[in-house]
């Protein structure tokens, strides 16, 4: 195994109030905001690809991927971008969860975070 050593997943505790209208408002709002990014988001998406060809199986996390992609291209126009990057990198086969990491950038407290895996599609 390259990179991180994923935890064990964890059930989320928390009661889902909302149910599916909930996760249609976050779908949506994810949406708009990977449409508001402009040209970033593509080269972006085009990174995770990379990162993928390169080092499949490779364990990351979401801040790993910032990390990585920020240098390149800088500081997407609003923060919840990254979030919109990783559920279309999920989507289209670059990224699988395989359970849960510490994040390392000291302001983030060690805090936990999803923990996946780099992959090519269709393999």
């Amino acid at each position: 195994m390259i990179g991180r050593r994923p935890q064990k997943k964890r059930q989320s505790e928390q009661f889902d109030m909302f149910g599916d209208e909930g996760r249609k408002l976050k779908d949506e709002a994810l949406e708009r905001i990977k449409l508001n990014a402009g040209v970033w988001f593509p080269y972006a998406l085009m990174q995770v690809q990379k990162m993928a060809q390169a080092t499949p199986g490779r364990i990351v996390s979401g801040e790993d991927i910032r990390f990585e992609i920020t240098p390149v291209l800088g500081l997407p126009h609003h923060h919840n971008t990254w979030g919109s990057l990783i559920r279309e990198s999920i989507s289209d086969g670059y990224l699988r969860r395989v359970g849960e990491t510490n994040m390392r950038d000291p302001r983030s407290h060690n805090r936990e975070t999803p923990a996946y895996e780099l992959c090519l599609p269709g393999r």
